[in-house]
């Protein structure tokens, strides 16, 4: 049915709603997950334009998909991987859907 989920999240409470949701999907389907964060700040938005240092944002989420990965790894047993983009995030999900050729979108806001 599914082979490829990319989830969408916000690096807020929002997530904990969705991704138990998600992980119980993925494990009826097989189905491996892309968690996606798009940082959207100024310094995301400008970051290869003007060749900017990660911001604190840019780690801080970073480091938020690595733990939610690997806890998707640990807990459920599912194949995960995660992708920091950067910009506007409805054009950045859109593109990484289409470039990672995901059956499905899941996201909370």
């Amino acid at each position: 049915m599914y082979r490829r989920i990319l989830v969408a999240l916000d690096h807020t409470k929002a997530d904990e709603s969705l991704l138990p949701h998600i992980a119980t999907l993925a494990a009826l389907t097989n189905a491996e997950l892309l968690l996606v964060l798009v940082a959207d700040g100024w310094a995301a938005r400008n970051y290869d334009r003007l060749k900017l240092v990660e911001s604190e944002e840019m780690r801080d989420d970073r480091a938020y998909l690595e733990r939610t990965a690997a806890d998707m790894r640990q807990r459920h047993g599912l194949t995960v991987s995660s992708v920091l983009a950067l910009g506007d995030p409805p054009r950045e999900i859109l593109r990484l859907s289409e470039e990672s050729q995901c059956d499905l979108i899941a996201m909370s806001t």
